[in-house]
């Protein structure tokens, strides 16, 4: 982070001017056609997140409309569903989606301030009363250049920018951090799943269906570990009461095995009798997002599930209900499930089908042990998931005593380094 020093600011220094966002700041107008063969990089909304990083892009001749032209230093507003807060700085020239303002500062106004102004809380809120539609809900330029705000001098700006730059720099490196370690988890739960604890094995033999594995392990199907599977119940979903238990859809189970914190239901007590869930319960979706699958915490609170997801319960002296939702996160898992849906049918698998699932089980011992270790990397991804996320409210939290004055950047403190930050 900077080296700045912040100070409280009782009062704003008159060197900073109240102005309109359209006073100091503009936006690009030339476009070109799709039949003009344009081959600079296209940035379309779905290269744009909230993170104020660019996802990637792709090239101007796979877009059929118009586009607007940008440059290097743009701050690119995505003014279609103004909600999700789409916004990035341009690290490159390129054209985007006339979906997207791409808007420049003029000299009173340097970028990297002009940057953090757009993502701010504030302009947000101002974005939001100016929406127009509700199908497809959009703000325009019209009403954004309309934003006033406190303009700082010159090298105050830069030595704003430079603070929160520097917050944005290590909300980037802990998102690094984030993936380097879910790539190192993919790529041990692999390992786990198909050579065991290293160190444990060094005998391994071929298993049709398999591959190879272990020689220790036995080569079963889900439903010889497990109670007979059961559906859930078909009663419709009401709205969300604290006195009941939740009630589960497929809807609600993320891509990774979690329960959804949105949009929360439950059920008809009468109608989910006997639907309740139990610590280690494996539920599968049967139809829709086929093959998702989430295993059922006590965390989670009381749940029930609804008719579109099977209820799988291992038998626990031979199999741990961890290591069996863990061998669904697997490649092995994707394949397979991959291989059941039939071509030209609504998706589908059902519970005998379901109960055929082929699994490589080592010991109880080894299931849990292998559970542990990769327990311990999803801990650590979480704990950095929270500091990530610590620092994003951090970052909203300084940029809105920045941008504002209430806080000020000492530049006393800073000899050499007031013009810090990208202009």
């Amino acid at each position: 982070m900077s080296s700045a020093v912040l100070r409280g600011a009782p009062t704003i220094s008159a060197a900073w001017r109240l102005v309109r966002l359209g006073e100091v700041s503009g936006i690009r107008q030339k476009q070109i056609k799709p039949n003009e063969g344009d081959t600079r990089p296209f940035v379309g909304l779905e290269n744009m997140n909230s993170s104020g990083v660019l996802n990637g892009h792709g090239t101007s001749d796979e877009s059929i409309s118009n586009k607007t032209i940008f440059s290097e230093g743009d701050i690119l507003y995505g003014k279609l569903r103004p909600n999700l807060r789409k916004v990035a700085r341009a690290s490159f020239d390129g054209v985007c989606s006339t979906d997207i303002l791409a808007i420049h500062a003029n000299g009173k106004l340097i970028g990297s301030f002009l940057n953090h102004l757009i993502r701010s809380a504030r302009l947000h809120s101002h974005a939001m009363r100016g929406v127009t539609g509700t199908r497809m809900p959009r703000t325009s330029w019209t009403h954004l250049r309309s934003f006033r705000f406190l303009l700082p001098p010159l090298s105050e700006q830069r030595a704003i920018a430079a603070v929160l730059d520097s917050i944005d720099e290590a909300i980037e490196r802990t998102d690094e951090v984030i993936a380097a370690t879910e790539c190192l988890r993919d790529a041990l739960l692999q390992e786990l799943l198909t050579r065991g604890i290293p160190g444990q094995h060094s005998e391994y033999r071929e298993v049709p269906g398999l591959g190879t594995i272990p020689a220790t392990w036995t080569p079963v199907r889900l439903g010889q570990v497990c109670d007979a599977p059961r559906y859930g119940a078909s009663a419709p979903a009401r709205p969300f009461d604290l006195s009941l238990p939740r009630y589960v859809r497929i809807t609600d189970i993320t891509d990774d095995g979690y329960l959804r914190r949105h949009d929360v239901r439950s059920a008809d007590p009468k109608r989910v009798e006997g639907y309740e869930l139990e610590a280690g319960d494996l539920l599968f979706a049967r139809s829709g997002s086929v093959g998702r699958s989430y295993l059922y915490r006590y965390e989670d609170g009381p749940c029930v599930y609804a008719g579109y997801l099977i209820r799988f319960r291992a038998m626990p002296e031979v199999a741990y209900p961890r290591f069996l939702e863990l061998w669904t996160r697997g490649s092995f898992y994707r394949k397979w499930v991959a291989s059941m849906l039939r071509v030209g049918a609504q998706p589908n698998i059902n519970a005998t089908e379901y109960s055929s699932l082929p699994i490589a089980l080592p010991p109880t011992s080894e299931q849990r042990a292998i559970a542990a270790i990769l327990d311990g990397v999803d801990t650590s991804i979480e704990q950095t998931r929270k500091e990530r996320s610590d620092l994003a409210s951090a970052a909203a939290s300084v940029a809105d005593a920045l941008l504002t004055g209430r806080v000020r950047v000492d530049q006393r403190k800073k000899k050499g380094h007031g013009s810090a930050g990208k202009g």
